[in-house]
């Protein structure tokens, strides 16, 4: 993989996700500064509308050379956060969050190399965030998931 080849690995990552099912809606893409949310967080899972949805940042990058040679091979971490939302509505919307960050986690690692897009990777790792904070004045919680990636390439 070229340093460079950032988008095959968040369409692997969103494909990841999506195996997971009533994930809800999967972007590419940051939501945190729309103003149309609504049809990117709201659809309809089971049978009610739900906002339930994910989407992937970043990622941010570190480089080690793996050879003392400035023509040899850079091994490059690449983290990529995830981002998940469940509306607080109905019964335990954080047992729901959680179990479903735990199957997008299941899914993604069992992934290693995310389909040949990336030399290796790290588990993910995650937060929940408990608060129940309003975003925009939707009631919702949230987790982050953190996956790293490595990718080899000689610049």
């Amino acid at each position: 993989m070229a340093t460079t080849d950032i988008d095959p690995v968040v369409a692997r990552l969103m494909n990841r996700i999506s195996t997971v099912a009533n994930c809800g809606l999967v972007h590419a893409e940051d939501l945190f500064s729309r103003d149309d949310l609504r049809p990117l967080v709201v659809s309809t899972i089971a049978g009610e509308t739900t906002m339930r949805a994910w989407w992937v940042s970043g990622p941010s990058m570190r480089g080690t050379r793996v050879v003392q040679s400035t023509s040899g091979p850079i091994l490059r971490a690449w983290t990529y956060s995830i981002f998940g939302c469940e509306g607080l509505t109905g019964t335990g919307p954080q047992a729901r969050l959680r179990t479903l960050a735990l199957a997008v986690s299941d899914a993604i690692d069992r992934d290693p190399d995310l389909g040949g897009t990336v030399h290796r990777s790290d588990l993910c790792t995650w937060r929940l965030i408990e608060n129940r904070a309003a975003w925009r004045g939707i009631a919702a919680s949230w987790v982050e998931i953190t996956k790293t990636v490595h990718t080899l390439s000689t610049p």
